[in-house]
């Protein structure tokens, strides 16, 4: 997936940029597997910075980590008697909002599962949902200025 330069307007990616006055990413997962999991999720303005943690330039890549909780498993069955909600969140930084000046953002996620303390089983029906969010605000700027 990527952020193309249709999505974004000139306007706005200059408003992301210069106006910014709060940008704060947010994760919200809910569980419905019986495994926890870690989440990394990558922006980058070059493809192939998308397969390395490394962050050189944080206005050309981003790297967020989370957890997620594994959902509560029946103990006789094994299946996930009770989805679990994690939330993750972040601000992102001055230097981090330089990434909108790009004509394309490329993102990736990656899922790692984390061992389990027993058998645990999943049914075709059971998820993970991920929901990302990107919050803004701005700061208006007086006619002049």
């Amino acid at each position: 997936d990527s952020i193309t330069y249709d999505d974004l307007d000139e306007d706005e990616r200059d408003q992301i940029v210069n106006d910014m006055a709060d940008v704060k990413a947010s994760f919200n997962f809910i569980n419905h597997v019986p495994i926890g999991a870690s989440l990394k999720y990558y922006m980058a303005v070059d493809s192939m910075d998308l397969y390395s943690d490394e962050v050189v330039d944080p206005s050309r890549k981003i790297v967020f980590e989370a957890d997620i909780d594994a959902g509560i498993k029946d103990p006789s069955s094994g299946y996930v008697q009770t989805a679990v909600s994690s939330e993750w969140e972040e601000e992102l930084t001055d230097e981090e909002l330089g990434i909108f000046n790009y004509e394309i953002i490329y993102v990736r996620q990656e899922l790692n599962i984390n061992s389990t303390d027993g058998e645990v089983k999943i049914r075709q029906d059971d998820s993970i949902e991920i929901e990302a969010i990107l919050e803004f605000k701005i700061t208006i700027k007086p006619e002049g200025d």
